[in-house]
C-alpha cells in the first residue's frame, strides 16, 4: 500500500503535490474537529452551563433566606431557558415555571435532592426527562433548590462556540496556506527556469538563466551555468584542437608527398637519395606518433570501463626503451638517469606509454639537460626548460589543451587520466632552474583502529 502511494506521489509534479497535501490536512482537521474538538467543546461547554446554574443560584439562595417564604420576587428576572425548583420535605415545589410541572420531574428531584449528601452536585437528566443538566444545592436540612438549563441553549452556545472555533482554525489554516503557496510557488518559478534553460541548451539566441537566490536552487543554477561554461569551453579547446590537427598533420603529408613526388621524377630533394626517404620515414613516424595518440586518448573511455589488469613492470626497463627510442629526437640533450630497480603495479604498455609522453614534452622545453628520477614514491622527470605561468599549470593535464610550441594536446592528458586509473596521480611544478613532472602514488586513506 505504501509503495503504491509513493509510486502515485511520484508521478506528481510539485503543484499537485502541494494541493494533495492541503486535501490531506483538510482531511485530518476534519476528522479532529469531529471527534476530539466536538468532544473537548461538549465538556467545556457542560461546565461553562452549570457556571451559568451556581451564579443563578447563589443570587436566589441569598433571596430565599432574606425574603419571606414562597415570594415570587425571590426568582427575579425569569430566564425562559433557566428553571428553579425549591423542594421542601413534604414534596412542595416553589418554582418560576409558568406551565404545570410535572409530578414524575417533583418525584425524581426529591430522590435526588433528599439522598444527597453534598451541598451541591451537578447532574444531566435522563432523555425520557429532556436530557436538561442541573444543579442540586441543598438550603437547609428541609429544602433545596433544583435549577435546570434548557437543551437548546446549551446546543446554541455549543454551536456559536464550535462555529467560532471553526472560524479561527479556518483563517489560520488559510493564512498558512497562503504562506505556503508563496513558498512553493518561489521554488517552483525558478525550477521552471532551469527546465526551460536545460530544454534550450545548444540553442542560439536563448535566454541567459536569471536566478539570483542564494539556497541550494541558487547554487544548482550556478553549477548549471558553469557545467555550460566548461562545455563551451572544451568544445572551443575541440575546435581549436581539430584545427591545430589539420595544421599539424598538412606539414607532414605535404613533405611525404612532395618528396615523394621528387624521387619519381627523379630528383632527389635532400642531396641524395637515402638522406630523401630518411625525410619522408621521419615524417611518417611523426604522422604514426599523432595518430598513436589520438587512438590512445579514444581508447581510454573504453579502458575507464573495464577492469584493469595489474601487472608488477620494472620501470628501469621501461625508462631504459624509452630513452632509446626518443633520444634521437634531440641528441644535443643530455638526459641523466637516477633510476631504482622498483617495480610498480599496472600495465606495461600503459607506463611506457606515460614516460614516452612525459619524456617527449621535456624534450620539446628542455634547454640543455633532462633529469629522470625513479624510486619507491614514484617517477620525476625534470626538464630544464622556461617556468610555465599558473594559468597554464592549472590547466595542463586537461585535453585539448595545447601549450607553447605544443601539438596537439593530448599527451599530458593521456599521461594524467592513465595515471589515475593506476592509483597513480600526475601533477607538474616549477622548481629551481626548470620544470618537474611526476607521477606519484596516492596515499590510501587511513583505517581507524578499532576502540577495544
Amino acid at each position: 500500500m505504501l509503495q503504491k502511494i509513493r509510486n502515485y506521489v511520484s508521478t506528481l509534479n510539485l503543484t499537485e503535490q502541494f494541493i494533495s497535501l492541503i486535501a490531506m490536512v483538510m482531511l485530518v482537521m476534519t476528522v479532529l474537529i469531529t471527534f476530539f474538538l466536538n468532544n473537548q467543546v461538549n465538556d467545556f461547554v457542560d461546565m461553562q452551563m452549570y457556571e451559568v446554574i451556581s451564579r443563578s443560584q447563589n443570587s436566589i439562595i441569598h433571596r430565599y433566606v432574606t425574603s419571606k417564604e414562597n415570594d415570587p420576587e425571590i426568582f427575579g428576572y425569569t430566564d425562559p431557558s433557566i428553571n428553579h425548583y425549591i423542594v421542601a420535605k413534604d414534596h412542595e415545589v416553589f418554582t418560576n415555571v409558568t406551565t404545570q410541572v410535572n409530578p414524575l420531574l417533583v418525584e425524581y428531584f426529591s430522590n435526588r435532592g433528599f439522598s444527597q449528601n453534598d451541598t451541591k452536585h451537578n447532574y444531566k437528566l435522563p432523555t425520557n426527562f429532556g436530557g436538561e443538566l442541573y444543579t442540586i444545592t441543598k438550603i437547609n436540612d428541609n429544602s433545596f433548590l433544583v435549577t435546570t438549563i434548557s437543551v437548546t441553549y446549551q446546543n446554541e452556545f455549543k454551536n456559536v462556540l464550535i462555529r467560532t472555533v471553526i472560524y479561527i482554525l479556518t483563517v489560520i489554516l488559510l493564512v498558512n496556506i497562503s504562506i505556503i503557496l508563496l513558498w512553493v510557488f518561489s521554488i517552483i518559478k525558478p525550477l521552471r527556469k532551469i527546465r526551460i534553460y536545460i530544454d534550450q541548451l545548444g540553442q542560439k539566441n536563448r535566454d541567459p538563466l536569471d536566478i539570483k537566490r542564494n539556497d541550494e536552487i541558487g547554487d544548482v543554477a550556478n553549477a548549471l551555468m558553469g557545467m555550460e561554461a566548461e562545455i563551451k569551453k572544451q568544445e572551443q579547446a575541440k575546435m581549436e584542437m581539430i584545427h591545430n590537427i589539420s595544421h599539424d598533420l598538412k606539414t607532414p603529408i605535404t613533405t611525404i608527398k612532395s618528396y615523394a613526388e621528387s624521387i619519381r621524377d627523379g630528383i632527389y630533394p635532400y642531396d641524395t637519395l637515402e638522406k630523401s626517404i630518411d625525410v619522408i620515414i621521419e615524417n611518417a613516424d611523426r604522422l604514426e606518433r599523432k595518430a598513436h595518440s589520438l587512438l590512445l586518448l579514444n581508447r581510454m573511455d573504453y579502458f575507464e570501463d573495464e577492469k584493469l589488469e595489474k601487472h608488477q613492470v620494472k620501470m628501469d626497463d621501461i625508462v631504459s626503451k624509452v630513452i632509446l627510442s626518443l633520444k634521437v629526437i634531440r641528441p644535443e640533450i643530455e638526459i641523466i638517469t637516477n633510476v631504482e630497480h622498483v617495480v610498480f603495479n599496472g600495465s606495461e604498455e600503459q607506463w611506457r606509454v606515460c614516460v614516452e609522453n612525459l619524456l617527449d614534452n621535456a624534450l620539446r622545453y628542455a634547454v640543455s639537460r633532462i633529469i629522470i628520477t625513479v624510486n619507491e614514491k614514484g617517477l620525476y622527470l625534470f626538464n630544464d626548460g622556461d617556468h610555465m605561468d599558473s594559468d597554464r599549470l592549472s590547466k595542463l593535464f586537461k585535453p585539448y589543451e595545447k601549450g607553447t610550441g605544443g601539438n596537439f594536446g593530448l599527451g599530458l592528458s593521456i599521461v594524467y587520466r592513465i595515471a589515475d586509473r593506476m592509483g597513480f596521480t600526475a601533477d607538474a611544478k616549477n622548481v629551481e632552474g626548470g620544470v618537474v613532472f611526476s607521477i606519484v602514488k596516492q596515499e590510501e586513506p587511513t583505517k581507524k583502529k578499532k576502540s577495544k
